[in-house]
């Protein structure tokens, strides 16, 4: 009961943008290849960028870089096997920006 409340709760937020991760450089993955890498899902609203994971990922870097290449967040922490959560500046809203995921040999990278 709980969970379709909030999930009814989530469907009157404001609209969700979902972000294209590229790997950046994908020869430099190393090691035997016994599954497909695990690539996280970003997205955001106005308020929020959400970054989700089928699998936890351990020590995972997250940077936010403006449309000058300013760093405007930088974080490294452990994403859980559901979503991680930050709020955003207001003005992110109105410009441009970069997102980096760092971890392990992978380096993805999207824009927003």
């Amino acid at each position: 009961m709980i969970v379709g409340l909030m999930l009814s709760c989530m469907t009157f937020a404001q609209s969700v943008e979902y972000v294209s991760l590229f790997e950046v450089d994908p020869t430099l993955q190393t090691g035997p290849k016994k599954s497909p890498p695990v690539i996280p899902s970003v997205s955001y609203d106005a308020q929020n960028l959400y970054v989700w994971s089928a699998t936890a990922i351990g020590m995972t870097q997250i940077v936010i870089r403006n449309d000058e290449g300013v760093v405007i967040y930088d974080v490294t922490v452990s994403l859980p096997s559901s979503s991680y959560v930050m709020m955003l500046p207001v003005y992110v809203s109105e410009n441009k920006y970069t997102i980096e995921l760092i971890y392990g040999s992978h380096h993805l990278l999207g824009y927003f």
